[in-house]
């Protein structure tokens, strides 16, 4: 039996990764995105449709702030991370617990 991450690696991905030219690791962003629409079933941000009217000042403030955010995200370890946990039983049952997770301080959000 195969597990999750296994297959979501391997379906093919329904659109670009977005803001994927800020990213440290392009690869580990697309993984990311692999893993996101095998659970979701994400429309294409290319394919949004305009806005047909003018954003409030503090519309236009939230969305300029998401941006920013966003960009910050594509471009930051905790996507270009390669988080791993193994767990390995012995022939006497023991468990060998290997983990690899980003640091607190990379995983932080601002």
């Amino acid at each position: 039996m195969r597990a999750f991450p296994y297959h979501a690696s391997r379906q093919e991905l329904r659109f670009p990764p977005p803001l994927a030219e800020h990213a440290l690791e392009p690869a580990r962003l697309d993984y990311a995105w692999r893993l996101l629409q095998f659970c979701f079933a994400f429309m294409d941000p290319s394919s949004a449709w305009p806005l047909d009217e003018r954003l409030s000042e503090a519309d236009a403030a939230v969305v300029t702030r998401f941006v920013q955010k966003a960009r910050s995200l594509a471009g930051s370890p905790f996507l270009a991370h390669s988080t791993s946990l193994s767990v390995r039983p012995d022939a006497a049952g023991r468990e060998t617990v290997t983990v690899c997770f980003l640091t607190r301080k990379a995983s932080a959000g601002s």
